[in-house]
């Protein structure tokens, strides 16, 4: 007879697999970021089309791929030597001069920012167009913007903003950090777009690294009531102690995984396997990987869900009745 009670206890054991394997891809892809600074680079080239800065851009656009814009050095000459060049010829805006502005700090610190809040950001512009510019601050704001080139994505934003404003600088920095946000949100989503290829490869190493395969856990874990039963109590357990901001910390991902599933890693070697035994393992690695890739809060989310359906139902034995039960 079909009983969904076992089902469901490994539906929240694989969710809490997937879990703990998410979360161990995510902290060593966020290790490569860090070293590689993608993320700070993600963020000084959205800067630099914003700017339009020519000699910015040129090297923005001679990259490979525009997808991958930002996992290249924003900048190969010297952010100083851009800074010294003239504010008062036709660029406009120099980027250096906003991304170097103390608000920012980008051009005065080595390890570059991988965050700017948009009011330091509509601060260090303003500043910007201000310099150099006679009257009241509103005219300096608008004979800046006036000097930016014709047609230009850059001055055809601000002058909308500056127009909207009618008069009220207040207004215009609040359009400014709006306009900027929203730039950044669409650098959220490219950013996540490449992020998930690079968990997916990662995610697929981890898999037959630790032998996380996803079939095979599945099939004993229906298999084996005990290691069921264990399993769903760890991750039940898992749910209750943790939020879901304290699970995305998790740092000890791969100790946790290999204590909660014993039946991950390897105890013998492969090289015996035939081509069945690979094709299946493969098919599993895969599976696992493709878990891992959509990250470690909607793994979270899935086994809180499936948690609380269990939770609806009838109580599942504990682990010494289920002892008691076997005996």
């Amino acid at each position: 007879m079909f009983e969904l009670g076992p089902i469901l206890d490994v539906a929240i054991g694989m969710a809490f697999v997937f879990v703990l394997f998410a979360l161990l891809v995510s902290t060593i892809f966020e290790a490569i970021a860090s070293v590689f600074g993608l993320r700070a680079r993600a963020l000084e080239n959205t800067i630099i089309r914003l700017i339009e800065d020519p000699q910015s851009l040129q090297v923005v656009k001679a990259r490979i791929g525009d997808g991958l814009f930002f996992i290249f050095q924003a900048e190969k000459r010297s952010l100083k030597a851009l800074a010294a060049s003239d504010p008062g010829s036709d660029v406009g805006v120099v980027f250096s001069h906003v991304y170097g502005h103390p608000m920012v700090g980008g051009a005065v610190v080595r390890n570059k920012p991988s965050y700017v809040p948009a009011s330091a950001f509509a601060s260090a512009l303003l500043y910007v167009l201000r310099q150099g510019r006679g009257g009241s601050l509103l005219n300096q704001i608008e004979q800046g913007v006036g000097a930016l080139p014709k047609g230009s994505s850059l001055r055809t934003a601000l002058e909308t903003i500056v127009g909207e404003a009618q008069g009220d600088f207040a207004k215009i920095q609040s359009g400014v950090e709006t306009w900027y946000d929203a730039t950044m949100a669409r650098l959220s989503g490219a950013y996540k777009r490449f992020t998930q290829p690079c968990n997916l490869a990662i995610g697929l190493v981890v898999a037959v690294a630790l032998n996380v395969n996803a079939v095979d856990l599945t099939g004993k874990l229906y298999a084996e009531p005990g290691l069921r039963a264990a399993l769903a109590g760890e991750a039940t357990s898992y749910i209750q102690n943790n939020t879901r901001a304290e699970a995305a910390k998790v740092n000890a991902a791969e100790h946790l995984l290999l204590e909660a599933a014993p039946t991950v890693g390897w105890s013998l070697p492969p090289w015996g396997w035939g081509a069945r035994q690979w094709g299946g393992a493969i098919f599993g690695w895969l599976i696992t990987a493709a878990a891992g890739m959509m990250g470690g809060p909607f793994w979270f989310d899935s086994l809180q869900k499936l948690v609380n359906l269990r939770g609806t139902g009838p109580r599942p034995k504990s682990k010494s009745e289920t002892v008691a039960a076997n005996v």
